[in-house]
């Protein structure tokens, strides 16, 4: 039977109180390395909440809303690193780095950066990873649509990215576009559990 979400509110260090959706369930335990699920930019914890429901059957899942985003506070000064902040304060209330972090979007990218940064990451899940830049972005998209083409489709520019990755395994949805959590989720779920799957259950 599918887990039923709870809402926790969580402190960052500078103040900003961040929601956070936690999915339990009977069959799953707390020693198991949890899932930490990330959404995209403009989105929130609730574009997990059809994954998340199944994948607590066997092991606690948290959702985070990044600051300025869903029901957490939306604070008036926005600065570099702060959504990295967010995750480490949330895995500072739950007292653990062993955990598994699945990212959308931009926060796929969030992802990548915590798990560059502590090796305790059990794994991470990136879907349809968003590679953007700060100032000067413009700019560079500009010069960037002016080149030709480096490779000759997304899918061979994510095997060469995933090349650069240890332990990576690269596995492309079907009739799936940039919001694959919407578009087949079932199909995603799948990918999820078999990455899980592969992995022990404890460190």
């Amino acid at each position: 039977m599918p887990a039923t979400a709870r809402a926790i509110r969580v402190e960052a260090e500078d103040g900003v109180v961040l929601h956070c959706l936690e999915w339990t369930s009977i069959s799953s335990s707390r020693a198991t390395a949890p899932v930490i699920a990330l959404h995209g930019g403009g989105a929130n914890a609730h574009w997990w909440d059809h994954l998340a429901a199944q994948i607590a059957i066997q092991r606690p899942v948290y959702a985070l809303d990044f600051r300025g985003h869903g029901d957490s506070d939306y604070p008036e000064e926005r600065r570099l690193g702060a959504f990295n902040d967010d995750l480490e304060a949330l895995l500072g209330w739950l007292c653990r780095e062993d955990v598994f972090l699945f990212g959308h979007s931009m926060g796929a990218a969030v992802a990548l950066d915590h798990a560059s940064r502590f090796g305790a990451t059990r794994g991470i899940a990136l879907v349809d990873l968003a590679r953007g830049s700060g100032r000067g972005s413009r700019r560079r998209a500009r010069l960037a649509l002016s080149l030709r083409r480096s490779y000759r489709t997304r899918s061979e520019a994510a095997l060469e990215f995933s090349s650069q990755l240890r332990a990576c395994r690269f596995v492309e949805i079907p009739e799936a576009g940039h919001h694959v959590l919407i578009d087949q989720p079932e199909a995603l779920l799948s990918a999820l559990e078999d990455f899980m799957d592969e992995r022990p259950q404890n460190p």
